[in-house]
């Protein structure tokens, strides 16, 4: 009978020894599992901060670009449009003066017509070459960064500054071919309300953006799970 107690307490020492192990392997595992899950939630919060703040740099530089660019459009198609004003408002005054000059103030003097009109011809032209140059490359300016803006707009959503920005060099334009006086005047004014209402529709867009950055980098998972997957097409697995 000794024998047989002695035998059972083995079987039942070694039954709870198994089982202690294996309790102690399970809760290993369960905490190295835990562990794992844990430092793959950690790398993943991470990744997603990471790239959050990659695409919220590139969208405050998409915002101070557009508010550098839109600010210099808008006062660039004011100028143009304000010089072409003057030249035409002004050119016959400031011509009959440096005609003045150009006979030292004699020219009441001067009985050969032909010769006057030659020197105020060449007074005109010489005027309008040196304007030309001038803004000939402030309209070139005005052209690229015109293209360079609506490139940069979506067109799904800031269609209507591109709208506004295609009257508004349509605008600058007119104002090469406007008469002096009234039209060119007219002219002047209605840009005026064309690039009030491009401020306006720019302050929208750069205060929707600004919440949009703001949002993103406060929320990470969901810029995440916004971003659509890359398509596979067969092509990719060549």
């Amino acid at each position: 009978m000794a024998g047989d107690s002695s035998l059972v307490w083995q079987v039942f020492a070694t039954i709870i020894g198994v089982s202690l192990q294996a309790a102690i392997a399970i809760l290993g595992w369960r905490y190295a599992a835990k562990n794992t899950r844990d430092t793959l939630d950690i790398q993943e919060l991470v990744s997603n901060r990471t790239t959050a703040s990659f695409i919220a740099e590139k969208r405050q530089k998409w915002i101070d670009e557009l508010r550098s660019d839109m600010a210099i459009h808008i006062a660039q198609s004011q100028e143009i449009v304000w010089k072409w004003q003057a030249i035409k408002d002004t050119t016959s005054e400031r011509v009959e003066v440096l005609l003045n000059a150009a006979f030292e103030g004699n020219i009441e003097k001067i009985k050969d017509e032909k010769k006057i009109e030659a020197k105020r011809n060449e007074i005109v032209q010489k005027m309008l070459d040196d304007f030309s140059k001038e803004n000939g490359a402030r309209d070139r300016e005005h052209q690229e960064r015109h293209i360079r803006i609506k490139f940069r707009l979506n067109p799904k959503e800031h269609n209507d500054l591109r709208d506004l920005l295609d009257k508004i060099r349509k605008k600058v334009l007119s104002a090469q071919g406007a008469t002096p006086g009234v039209i060119i005047s007219n002219i002047n004014n209605e840009l005026g309300f064309l690039l009030d209402s491009a401020t306006i529709l720019t302050q929208g867009i750069l205060k929707k953006e600004w919440q949009r950055l703001k949002q993103e980098v406060a929320y990470p998972e969901s810029l995440i799970a916004n971003i659509p997957k890359p398509r596979i097409t067969n092509q990719d697995h060549h």
